[in-house]
C-alpha cells in the first residue's frame, strides 16, 4: 500500500520538463523583446535624421529665397557650396557646405552654415558653424540648377541625404528633397 505522504508534490522528471518549457518560453520573449527594441532604436535613429533635415530645409529655403539671386553660385563635389548673399546685405557672402569634418577620426560629413549676418543685422565676421553632419559620404547634399538660366533666377533642386543604422546595424540613407528660388 502507497503512503498518501509518498506521493504528494511532484517528481524529479515532472519539475525538469516543467523548467525546460518555462526557459523556452522564456526564450522566445526575450527575442521578442530584442527584435522590438533594436526596430524602436531604428526608428527612433530614422525619425532624428528625417527631423535634422527637415531643419536644415527650412533654414536654407529661408535663407535663400531672401538671397540676391545674383550673386547664388554652387560649387559641386565634396565640398559641395551654395554661396549667397542677402538683399540689402553689405556684409561678405554667406554659405552653405557639405563637408567631410577635417581632423576627426572615423570621418564624417556634415552640413555647415556661414550666415552673412547675426540677427541683429551685423555683419558675421565669425567661423561657419555645424548644422548637421552624418551625411552621406557619397551625396550628402546634391544641388541641381533648375530653368534655362538658373544663376539668373536661382531656382535650385536641393536632396539631402542622412545616413542611420537599421536594426541589422546595416548603414541605411534617408532623404529629403525641396526646391528653393530667390523672391528678390
Amino acid at each position: 500500500m502507497i503512503n498518501d505522504e509518498q506521493t504528494a508534490g511532484f517528481t524529479l522528471i515532472e519539475l525538469m520538463i516543467t523548467l525546460v518549457i518555462g526557459m523556452v518560453i522564456l526564450a522566445g520573449l526575450s527575442s521578442v523583446f530584442v527584435s522590438n527594441s533594436r526596430l524602436s532604436s531604428t526608428l527612433a535613429d530614422r525619425t532624428e535624421r528625417m527631423g535634422d533635415l527637415y531643419t536644415v530645409s527650412h533654414i536654407m529655403q529661408t535663407e535663400l529665397r531672401s538671397a540676391q539671386a545674383t550673386l547664388t553660385t554652387i560649387t559641386q563635389g565634396i565640398p559641395t557650396r551654395i554661396t549667397y548673399t542677402p538683399a540689402g546685405s553689405n556684409c561678405p557672402a554667406g554659405y552653405f557646405e557639405y563637408r567631410q569634418k577635417p581632423g576627426v577620426t572615423p570621418a564624417y560629413y556634415e552640413l555647415i552654415w556661414k550666415r552673412p549676418e547675426n540677427s541683429d543685422g551685423t555683419c558675421n565676421n565669425g567661423a561657419a558653424q555645424q548644422v548637421v553632419r552624418d551625411l552621406d559620404p557619397v551625396n550628402g547634399m546634391v544641388v541641381t540648377p533648375l530653368g534655362t538660366n538658373p544663376y539668373a533666377n536661382a531656382f535650385l533642386n536641393i536632396d539631402l541625404y542622412s545616413l542611420y543604422q537599421d536594426q541589422n546595424q546595416v548603414q541605411r540613407t534617408v532623404s529629403l528633397s525641396f526646391k528653393v528660388w530667390s523672391r528678390n
